[in-house]
């Protein structure tokens, strides 16, 4: 929705307008709380909102599928593609289509277990152990 010139304006003034309280309930929404969450609803704003309507506009088609076919490239230098288990199918598509982007970028894959879209807040340390094993792959130790 939000692509499309009007719907995406209206959804983007609903989600990032309003008081305080309205923009920390839509955060709340989405899985973020605490201190953290007050910070983020601060910066929810009409700036913002342009941001996420720009990045989100810059993605639509063909532009996702150019850049698709250039992951075989990442494949040059060792990857980790991490996917947040809670978040699956909610917000960043499913597991088949992250396995096949790390396949496709010739990189290996960890299952961040118990956590959402927002896991750098929720609780980092699944994504800590992955990097640390990959890391320690990568380097032979």
């Amino acid at each position: 929705m939000w692509q499309q010139e009007g719907v995406g304006e209206q959804s983007v003034k609903e989600l990032y307008g309003g008081p305080l309280e309205r923009r920390l309930a839509v955060v709340e929404r989405i899985g973020m709380v605490g201190p953290v969450a007050e910070r983020v609803a601060t910066g929810l704003d009409d700036g913002m909102g342009r941001a996420v309507l720009t990045l989100l506009r810059s993605a639509a088609q063909p532009v996702m599928a150019d850049l698709g076919r250039g992951l075989a490239d990442a494949a040059r230098r060792p990857g980790l593609a991490l996917i947040a288990m809670n978040d699956v199918d909610a917000a960043s598509g499913t597991i088949a289509q992250h396995r096949a982007a790390a396949g496709a970028a010739g990189a290996a894959f960890a299952e961040l277990a118990d956590v959402g879209h927002w896991w750098p807040v929720e609780n980092p340390r699944p994504a800590a152990a992955a990097l640390e094993e990959f890391r320690g792959r990568v380097e032979g130790t």
